[in-house]
């Protein structure tokens, strides 16, 4: 069991801090099972990665073409994958 004054502590000092992570690790388990999972995620990555890649269209990595292709500019896709 982790020590609950040193977490806050460490929890005060991220809020605080202009640099906070996205994410924070409390504990030596804690990251143990963040690079367990990290590492399982990219075993599943890179046995399809090269497949995955070549599903791109060739010269289409400007910025006009990729957004016709997603609708960034026709407003099909909004909020998740497009801009308002």
């Amino acid at each position: 069991m982790g020590d609950p004054v040193k977490a806050m502590q460490v929890v005060i000092d991220m809020v605080e801090s202009d640099s906070a992570p996205v994410r924070l690790m409390l504990g030596e388990d804690a990251y143990q099972l963040w690079e367990s999972a990290v590492a399982s995620r990219n075993r599943d990555l890179s046995q399809w990665r090269t497949r995955g890649e070549d599903t791109a269209i060739p010269r289409c990595r400007e910025e006009p073409c990729r957004d016709a292709l997603i609708g960034k500019r026709s407003g099909r896709f909004r909020g998740r994958w497009g801009t308002a």
